[in-house]
Parts: C-alpha cells; sequence; structure tokens
C-alpha cells in the first residue's frame, strides 16, 4: 500500500501497470477465521478444504483474466499478436531481455508482414516509447510464466473439485463461500449452546466477524480522533513506518499472516468522490491497531474477516454481493469523516 493520499489516474498503461503478483498465487480465504470451537471438528475441516478449492480455481480464473485484459489495452484484441510475441520470447532470458538494445525490442515488435506493431499508447517520444516496448516485453515474459502455473493448478484442481462434485454442488448451493458457511454454523452452535465460557466465545467471535463489515468500533474510534492529524501521519514516510512496525508485531502476535499493505487503492472500489482518498481507509485501520497496547482474539478474528472483506470488494472472489455491498456502504462512512 502506498502512502499517497491521492490517486492517480493515467491514459495508457505505465511499467508499474504489468505488475503479475498480486499475493501471489494462493488461495483467497484467511485460515486465521475459524469456527468457534479450538479443535476443528471433521466436517469443518472437510468444508474448509472443498471451499479452498472452489475459491482458489475462482482467483487462478481471475487471475488470468486480468492478465489477458492487461495484454489486450496494449495490444488491442488480436490474439494472433500476443501469441507472436510470446514465441519470440520463448527463448530470451529475462535477464538478458532487460538489456536488449532500443534497436532489438523494435525488432520484436516488427510483424510478420515486416511492419511494425502497434501500440495503444499515445507516446510519442521514441525514447519513453522503448521504455514502454521493453517494461511490456517483460510482462509479456512474466505473465506467460504465471500463466503456466495457472494451467497447471487449475487442471489439478479441476480433478480434485471433479471427484467431490455432488459434496461441493451442495456446499455452494447452502452457503456460497467458506465465509458463510463459518457464520451461518456458528449461528447454529449458539442456537443451542448453553449459557457459559464456549458460547461467550461464539458470541465474541460472532460480533468481530460482524463488526468487519459494519466497522462500527473503527467508525467511533475515528470519529473520536483528531482526523488532520491521521492524515498527517499518512504523508509522513517516517511516522508511517514507525506505525506500520507497531502494526506488524501486532499481526505477528495475532499469528496472522494477510497484511492489509497487501492491498492498494482500496478506495477505487468505492464511490467516485471517495477516489482522491486512496489508501486512507487502510492507514487509518492500521493506525489503530498500531496503538493498542494488547490485541485479542476479537482484535485477530476481525483482521481476518476484514481482510475477506477486502478481497471481496476488490473483485477478487465476489461470493456474497449483499454483505459487499454492506461492506463499502461501511468503509465510505468512515471515510466521510475526512470529507
Amino acid at each position: 500500500m502506498d502512502n499517497t493520499n491521492q490517486a492517480t489516474e493515467t491514459t495508457n498503461p505505465t511499467p508499474s501497470t504489468f505488475a503479475v503478483i498480486d499475493g501471489g498465487l494462493s488461495g483467497p480465504t484467511e485460515s486465521a477465521i475459524k469456527a468457534a470451537s479450538e479443535k476443528e471438528i471433521p466436517t469443518e475441516a472437510r468444508a474448509k478444504d472443498l471451499f479452498n478449492m472452489v475459491e482458489t480455481m475462482q482467483s487462478l480464473k481471475t487471475f488470468a483474466h486480468d492478465i489477458a485484459d492487461q495484454r489486450k489495452k496494449v495490444l488491442g484484441e488480436e490474439a494472433e499478436i500476443s501469441a507472436i510475441l510470446e514465441e519470440r520470447l520463448e527463448d530470451i532470458s529475462m535477464e538478458t531481455l532487460k538489456t536488449l538494445s532500443d534497436a532489438r525490442i523494435e525488432e520484436l515488435f516488427t510483424g510478420p508482414d515486416g511492419r511494425a506493431i502497434q501500440l495503444a499508447t499515445n507516446d510519442t517520444d521514441p525514447r519513453t516509447e522503448a521504455e514502454f516496448k521493453r517494461a511490456f516485453l517483460v510482462f509479456m515474459k512474466e505473465s506467460s510464466e504465471a500463466l503456466q502455473q495457472i494451467d497447471e493448478q487449475t487442471a489439478k484442481l479441476e480433478l480434485e473439485i471433479e471427484a467431490s462434485r455432488e459434496e461441493v454442488n451442495e456446499l455452494m448451493k447452502n452457503f456460497g463461500s467458506y465465509n458463510n458457511y463459518i457464520r451461518q454454523t456458528l449461528q447454529q452452535r449458539l442456537a443451542t449452546l448453553p449459557e457459559g465460557p464456549e458460547r461467550d466465545n461464539c458470541i465474541n467471535i460472532q460480533a468481530a466477524m460482524e463488526d468487519a463489515y459494519d466497522l462500527n468500533r473503527i467508525y467511533d474510534t475515528v470519529s473520536k480522533l483528531d482526523r488532520a492529524n491521521i492524515i498527517d501521519d499518512f504523508k509522513s514516510q517516517t511516522r508511517s513506518v514507525r506505525l506500520y512496525e507497531k502494526y506488524k508485531k501486532h499481526l505477528t502476535t495475532m499469528g496472522i499472516t494477510t497484511d492489509l499493505t497487501d492491498f492498494n487503492n482500496l478506495e477505487q472500489h468505492l464511490d467516485e468522490k471517495y477516489h482522491a482518498l486512496s489508501n486512507l481507509f487502510l492507514f487509518s485501520v492500521i493506525k489503530l491497531f498500531a496503538y493498542k497496547k494488547e490485541v485479542t482474539r476479537y482484535d485477530g478474528v476481525f483482521i481476518s474477516q476484514l481482510s475477506v472483506n477486502i478481497r471481496d470488494l476488490m473483485g477478487k472472489t465476489q461470493n456474497d454481493p449483499a454483505n459487499t455491498e454492506r461492506f463499502k456502504v461501511s468503509i465510505q462512512r468512515v471515510l466521510d469523516l475526512f470529507l
């Protein structure tokens, strides 16, 4: 997450646009979100495995689609051109590609008919155009390797899902996602648990998960703070790094691997008036956690569920449209405090 308080818009893709790795190829669910009991029962473990397969498959397909979209932005709809470039890059190592002369880059962008391959860029400066072309070829090389990994993982997952097709279909029909499965089974457990520590624990977990959608604690805390001070911290590289280090220590304490800084420009998925507040919401959450003297299990469940919700909002899964909209409205309510 880049702590810049102004979202940037570009007409043409830039080298940074061609980033292939977005959280890697790992599954989209956060392992830290667990059922109320410390020991998972077999049916829950099985459900988690099946949902992980389905959601990982969805993530892989989305990843592949994103790569295809990036290529189309530069090459247009001609799949033949993409295939030609891929073939030419096969025998060129990444190290060599990054050091090729501008003249050699131009050769690679020459079509079979001897004419230059036209790119979707308005750049007329030969020097920056050459840099753009080189960056795009690096992206082509990286994304081709990524697509090969995606194909291999997808083929393996398809076999595993097909072997459990009836179970998968039943779970998807009844719950739609592992996240919903946990929330609904937790509610069912609460309906039967007597008063006592276990029930209190379940209620605490349920409250944390729901608050990760409604963000009431975040809203209440931010509303009592000096928002100008939060923005000053946001703009200060020194202070923002110090806050992040404290927050990171809490993540380690909670045993959480997902880092909120893995997500960038969340506000671009909100209504347009919030776009200029790029990354301010997540920075505010990070600051609030950084100043906690100690973190609890409630905090761990909240951050884990928050990460799942962010992935859904940013289009990584989209398994629960109603709650995604609920989450979006809650973020906007927090950001309204800064407007």
